[in-house]
């Protein structure tokens, strides 16, 4: 992946409303914390299908995978970005330690 990309995402990351995002499985609704107490509706509706069946649960209570992943996203995607650019940090890390390694090789070589 691009820095820019990888800048790009985390950006519009940023800019999303606070975090963690909710979803009960209950409700076609996803929240974000408003106040110590309180929360407030960011997406609602959000339907992959618009005449499709969704799972119910014992209680009869619908869960919709998409509104799962989205109310996810908020945490999952900060996490990832940071992973990224750990594991991008990682492997600069062993690019230099080879090149050195491959320097001292040809050195000895000589």
């Amino acid at each position: 992946m691009l820095t820019e990309e990888l800048n790009a995402i985390e950006v519009r990351a940023n800019a999303a409303a606070i975090g963690p995002w909710g979803y009960d499985g209950m409700h076609y609704e996803i929240t974000a914390p408003y106040s110590d107490d309180g929360y407030w509706v960011i997406a609602s509706e959000c339907r992959t299908r618009p005449d499709g069946p969704f799972e119910c649960d014992e209680f009869g209570h619908e869960f919709d995978r998409t509104f799962d992943f989205i109310a996810h996203a908020r945490t999952d995607i900060p996490e990832l970005c940071a992973e990224v650019r750990r594991l991008q940090a990682e492997n600069d890390d062993l690019h230099e330690m080879y090149q050195d390694a491959e320097m001292n090789e040809d050195r000895e070589v000589e």
